[in-house]
């Protein structure tokens, strides 16, 4: 096998040198590590984030430090550098806690284990035509191929070779891990070769020839199971360093003129790592090989015997077994695929059926809510502790009182630098994303009375409230005077459009206000006031009547709503 490599001419020269001085012949091909190379990029990628994580660490804790110079606590902080300071105080706070723990243990862990790996990725391997060449920094060392009695394997890979004065040649197991179908191949032939004819002759002089545990000799095969004999066996096979055998397993065993006869069909049976170990049964490949040539040279009277070989058989068995593996794997993952797929899909079945029923659910909200939205609705005493109807009230400021009484609803307004009010609508503020319901035409109208307050006092209603915000807005004050005013669409400005001077001044009020889309009115007590023509807004969320007065106003100010009309005409 070595015989068929093709040069590889990217040897340097001075391994032809060391080969040619050391005996080996000429370089073939150098033993290649890319699983080891794979494991030093991943190691080192690793190292550099551990390393950079602690570095970002160690950065934040003295960094903390140093500004906690000039800040001494947090209240000293500028607002535009807080963020900075509460995360560097983090950094600092954590660099010496079991946070830390998780960055250094890992990281000498990494260390630690570097010294595993390092050495196998400097030594390089070159298989030559006579033996092979290690070299390990400066050290060089090499091994014949007709000096090597005994070849140690682990998971298929060899790991030592025994030379005939009894040193070792050792090969690290991270730079051979994955190599068993090439360099450790190689070699398990070139072994081969050289002991196979000795072991030969040895066998036919009728010599018992031993593999530590196996024994050959001219009745079979003997292994810690027991014994095999030739009759029995078709075939012997080395897999990913599991030893298995085709032999035939017997009822009764009769002996004629050298012949067995059999009364069961034979299988294949692995022999167990428990049994025959590779570590501790040098020159398993050699054993495989030496068998496998006396079976052949037993064959020619197998094929007198019986109309089949019982190798052939051996090797119909173990294709037909591959198949049924083949299969039973393609059935275990079709089946592991299976259930995957039903644990993936039932999750998303079962979530396509909840979004069905929950649209379906919200297609009956839809209908109720606007069912609602296009009939009237009256409330004597309006608000949302005192009007338990089927509609959605919201106080405007939880710092105000609402007190509910049999006339209407009592607004008692503390905090003075906002207006305070009654938001009015068809459902909950947090399903507004189901759309606007209330009509474009509409009118709404409230009896306000105003019990506290100045002249400046003044009571509100506002339509086309835009999800709690953009508004416009009617006020009529204590004082006899009225005006129209709109906000924006995050209430950022609010600009007055036009107002005036009723004919008389009360404190109480029925206003009214008629809406649609470009044309709003205001009546005061059934009377006319103006009609404005604006088309800021089309669409209602809210409806809101309210109560404010003088900023600086030492004492609160009140008034009672009642009679609140919803009136929909679309």
């Amino acid at each position: 096998m070595i015989t068929q490599l093709q040069q590889d001419t990217r040897i340097l020269p001075q391994i032809y040198e060391l080969a040619t001085s050391h005996g080996v012949g000429i370089p073939l091909k150098k033993h290649t590590r890319r699983l080891l190379q794979i494991i030093l990029v991943l190691w080192l990628l690793t190292f550099l984030c551990m390393v950079g994580f602690l570095c970002y660490n160690v950065y934040g804790y003295i960094a903390f430090i140093l500004l906690s110079h000039t800040y001494p606590d947090i209240n000293s902080v500028p607002p535009d550098q807080l963020d900075n300071y509460i995360w560097l105080q983090v950094l600092h706070d954590s660099l010496f806690t079991w946070r830390s723990l998780q960055i250094v243990v890992p990281l000498f862990t990494i260390i630690t284990q570097f010294s595993t790996f390092y050495p196998p990725y400097q030594t390089k391997l070159y298989i030559c035509t006579d033996g092979l060449l290690k070299i390990y920094k400066k050290n060089v060392e090499t091994i014949r191929w007709d000096e090597i009695k005994e070849v140690h394997t682990t998971g298929g890979n060899v790991t030592t070779l025994v030379k005939q004065d009894d040193c070792n040649f050792e090969l690290p197991r991270l730079l051979m891990a994955g190599s068993r179908k090439t360099t450790s191949a190689l070699i398990a032939d070139e072994v081969t070769r050289c002991l196979l004819p000795g072991l030969l002759v040895n066998y036919e002089r009728g010599e018992v020839v031993r593999f530590r545990d196996l024994q050959v000799s001219q009745k079979g095969i003997y292994w810690p199971g027991g014994m095999v004999y030739w009759k029995q066996l078709g075939d012997v096979t080395l897999e990913k360093g599991r030893l298995s055998a085709y032999y035939l397993d017997f009822d009764k065993v009769h002996s004629k003129k050298d012949q067995i006869f059999t009364t069961s069909t034979g299988k294949w049976h692995i022999w167990l790592a428990s049994d025959v170990k590779p570590s501790s049964n040098p020159n398993l490949a050699v054993f495989v090989a030496l068998v496998n040539h006396i079976l052949d040279q037993r064959g020619a009277e197998d094929a007198q015997e019986t109309p089949l070989p019982l190798k052939e058989i051996a090797r119909v068995v173990k294709y037909k077994d591959q198949r049924r593996k083949r299969v039973k794997i393609a059935i275990l993952v079709t089946s592991i695929l299976c259930v995957c797929s039903l644990l993936v899909s039932f999750p998303v079945y079962q979530s396509i059926n909840e979004q069905q029923r929950a649209d379906r659910d919200a297609q009956l909200v839809r209908n109720y809510i606007n069912m609602r939205a296009h009939k009237p609705y009256y409330a004597p005493v309006p608000g949302q502790h005192c009007d338990h109807g089927k509609v959605a009230w919201l106080d405007d400021d939880s710092e105000n009182v609402y007190t509910c009484q049999q006339d209407g609803l009592l607004m008692t307004q503390k905090d003075m630098q906002y207006q305070d009010g009654e938001y009015f609508s068809f459902m909950p503020d947090y399903q507004w994303a189901y759309g606007h319901y209330i009509p474009h035409h509409y009118s709404v109208q409230v009896k306000a009375t105003i019990i506290s307050g100045g002249p400046g006092t003044c009571v509100s209603l506002q339509v086309h409230i835009q999800d709690f915000q953009g508004r416009q807005e009617f006020d009529v004050c204590a004082d006899g005077s009225w005006s129209y005013s709109q906000c924006d669409l995050h209430c950022n400005t609010d600009t007055q459009v036009t107002n005036g001077q009723l004919p008389y001044a009360k404190n109480a009020y029925l206003i009214a206000v008629d809406v649609t889309d470009s044309i709003l009115m205001l009546s005061v007590n059934k009377a006319e006031v103006v009609a404005v023509q604006d088309t800021t807004y089309s669409s209602t969320d809210q409806i809101e009547f309210g109560l404010y007065g003088d900023h600086h106003a030492r004492q609160p100010i009140s008034a009672l709503f009642s009679d609140f009309l919803y009136t929909p005409y679309a």
